[in-house]
C-alpha cells in the first residue's frame, strides 16, 4: 500500500506505481483518516487492474466516478482509468460564453458589446492556451480547499498580466480580469471545468482617480453654443445637467418621458433596463423645450440620424464642439459630464437621493463618481475660519 505523505502546507500526496509508471497523486488537504482511505482505494484500483477483470466492481467504480477532474486526470495519466482531460482552449471557452451571454435578457446591449470587445482585445493573446494548462494541478476532494497551480500556469498568467499592465490602465485590466473570472465561474456551472481556470487573474481597484475630472458647467455651456447639431447640444445638456449615460440613455429618451406638468424626467436605465425618475431642473427643461421646437412632433428626443449613428461618431462631434469653444477636450468626455452632474447635485441634495436619480448605488457613487475639488477645500477652510475662536 502506498503510504500518503503530509506536506507542511497541509496537503497530502502519495506516489502511485502502475505498469512501470510512477505518478505523484495529490490527495488534498484532508484529515489523516481520509488520506489513508484515499490511498487504500488507489491500491484497490491498482490491484484490480493487475489481477482482475476489465470493469471495476460497482463500489470501486462509484468511488472513481465521485473523484474530481484533477484526480481523474492523474489516474488517467497512470493508465488506471480511461479518462480524457479537458481539451477546450481559452478561446473556445470565451466564444461559448459570449454566445450564451448574448441570449440573456437581463443585460444591456452595451454590456454585451463590452464583453465582445474585451474577448477580442484580451483573449486573442491566450486563445490557443488549453484550459488544462492553467487549471489547478492540485485540488482537494473538499470543494472549499484552496487549489494549487503549476509553475508553468503561474508563469503563463504572470506574462499575460504583465502585458495587460504595459498597455492598459489598472482600472481597465481589473475590469476585464473580473470578466475573465465571471467566465471561469460560468464554465464551472456549465460543467466545463472542475475549477475556474482564471482564479490566478488578479483584480485590482477599478477606480481611476486620475481620469475623474470635474467639468465646470460654463465649459459645457460654451461647448453647447459651439455645436453644429442640436442633437449634440442636447446630449451635452442631458449628460452634464441631468446625469444621463451618453449615448445609450440619451438615444432612448422619448418625449413621453418628459413630464413638464410634474417636472420629472423618466429615464430607462441602460444597465438595469428599468426606469428611474429624477427632477426636471429648469436648465434641462429649457434645453428640452429648445430641442422640441427643432424636432417637432417626433417620438424620440434626438433625431433618427443620431440614433443610427455610432457612439464613436457622436463622441467625435462632441469633441469637435469642445475644440471650437476654445478649450482642450477633457478626458472621458461623456463620462465626466455625468460624474460632474452628480458632484454638483451632492452639494444640494442627500447622497441617497442623488444616487437613485443618477442610477447606481451609493457605494459606486463614492468609488467612481464623487471627487474632492479645490473649491470644496476652500469652502471648508472658510467655514472653519468663521467658527474659529482665534
Amino acid at each position: 500500500m502506498a503510504k500518503p505523505k503530509k506536506h507542511p502546507n497541509g496537503t497530502w500526496t502519495l506516489i502511485a506505481s502502475y505498469q512501470n509508471a510512477r505518478r505523484n497523486v495529490t490527495i488534498g488537504k484532508v484529515s489523516t483518516s481520509e488520506a489513508r482511505k484515499f490511498a487504500a482505494q488507489i491500491d484497490a484500483v491498482i490491484n484490480h487492474n493487475r489481477h482482475g477483470s476489465k470493469s471495476l466492481p460497482p463500489e470501486l467504480l462509484a468511488w472513481v466516478q465521485s473523484l474530481s477532474d484533477m484526480h481523474k486526470t492523474q489516474l488517467g495519466e497512470l493508465g488506471l482509468i480511461d479518462y480524457r482531460t479537458n481539451d477546450m482552449t481559452v478561446g473556445e471557452l470565451g466564444w461559448n460564453f459570449e454566445a450564451d451571454y448574448k441570449q440573456r435578457t437581463d443585460v444591456g446591449e452595451k454590456s454585451i458589446s463590452n464583453v465582445g470587445v474585451m474577448l477580442r482585445n484580451r483573449i486573442s493573446k491566450i486563445e490557443n492556451v488549453g484550459l488544462k494548462e492553467i487549471e489547478p494541478v492540485m485540488r482537494s476532494v473538499h470543494t472549499t480547499a484552496e487549489p494549487v497551480f503549476s509553475e508553468s500556469a503561474k508563469m503563463l498568467v504572470t506574462d499575460f498580466n504583465s502585458w495587460q499592465r504595459n498597455f492598459y490602465a489598472q482600472a481597465t485590466w481589473s475590469r476585464d480580469n473580473k470578466m475573465f473570472r465571471t467566465i471561469g465561474h460560468w464554465a464551472v456551472r456549465q460543467g466545463i471545468c472542475q475549477h475556474s481556470p482564471f482564479s490566478l487573474f488578479p483584480v485590482g481597484s477599478m477606480v481611476n482617480e486620475e481620469r475623474n475630472e470635474h467639468v465646470p458647467a460654463e465649459w459645457v455651456v460654451d461647448a453647447m453654443d459651439s455645436c453644429l447639431s442640436p442633437d449634440i447640444r442636447i446630449t451635452f445638456a442631458l449628460g452634464r445637467f441631468a446625469g444621463l449615460r451618453t449615448c445609450s440613455e440619451v438615444r432612448t429618451l422619448k418625449w413621453r418621458d418628459v413630464d413638464l406638468d410634474s417636472a420629472t424626467l423618466t429615464i430607462i436605465d441602460s444597465k438595469k433596463k428599468k426606469p428611474r425618475v429624477m427632477p426636471l431642473f429648469d436648465h434641462v427643461r429649457a434645453e428640452l423645450e429648445r430641442q422640441r421646437l427643432i424636432t417637432g412632433d417626433t417620438r424620440f428626443v434626438v433625431s433618427e440620424e443620431m440614433r443610427s449613428r455610432s457612439a464613436s461618431a457622436t463622441y467625435q462631434r462632441a469633441k469637435e464642439a469642445v475644440s471650437r469653444s476654445g478649450r482642450i477636450p477633457w478626458v472621458r468626455l461623456f463620462q465626466n459630464l455625468r460624474s460632474s452632474c452628480e458632484n454638483d447635485l451632492l452639494e444640494i441634495f442627500p447622497e441617497r437621493k442623488v444616487a437613485v436619480w443618477i442610477g447606481h448605488t451609493v457605494k459606486v457613487s463614492r468609488a467612481h463618481y464623487q471627487k474632492m475639488r479645490q473649491r470644496d477645500c476652500d469652502s471648508a477652510i472658510e467655514a472653519a475660519r468663521q467658527l474659529s475662536p482665534f
